[in-house]
C-alpha cells in the first residue's frame, strides 16, 4: 500500500482497519448515548414545564 506514508505490511494495514473498526463502533455506541441522553432529558424537562 503506498502512499503519504509509505508502503505498509499486511500486518499493519490490518492493524489499522481493526483500529477504525473499532473507532466506529465507539462513536456508534456515543451516538447512541446522546440520544438517549437527549429523549430522557427532553422527557424530564417537559414533566417540570
Amino acid at each position: 500500500m503506498d502512499g503519504v506514508f509509505g508502503t505498509h505490511t499486511p500486518a499493519v494495514a490490518g492493524a489499522y482497519a481493526a483500529t477504525v473498526r473499532a473507532q466506529v463502533a465507539i462513536l456508534t455506541v456515543l451516538n447512541t448515548e446522546i440520544a438517549t441522553l437527549e429523549t430522557t432529558a427532553w422527557a424530564h424537562h417537559q414533566q417540570d414545564a
